[in-house]
């Protein structure tokens, strides 16, 4: 996974998309999603890097990476010090 885009992303797109990560994330935790739709997203997850290969693609697991995606998102709009999906330094 690469550290930073290759441009920047608007500040405004920002608190747009975390609205729609945190709504997946909690339609796939509620079991909203069939499992074709979570193993499809949880693939895409691992082709970018987000996701280890040993780590099974469940809905929790999925709905972990995108909690962890939303967390990075905070953190590049200033929220946080640090990135916090990342151990401390």
């Amino acid at each position: 996974m690469s550290d930073s885009t290759v441009n920047p992303v608007k500040a405004g797109d920002v608190p747009i998309l975390l609205a729609v990560l945190g709504r997946v994330e909690g339609e796939i935790r509620g079991g909203a999603h069939d499992a074709q739709a979570v193993r499809s997203l949880g693939e895409r997850c691992l082709a970018a890097g987000l996701v280890a290969d040993d780590v099974p693609l469940t809905s929790e697991g999925v709905a972990d990476v995108l909690e962890g995606i939303g967390q990075r998102l905070r953190y590049a709009l200033g929220e946080y010090g640090q990135d916090p999906t990342q151990p401390p330094q």
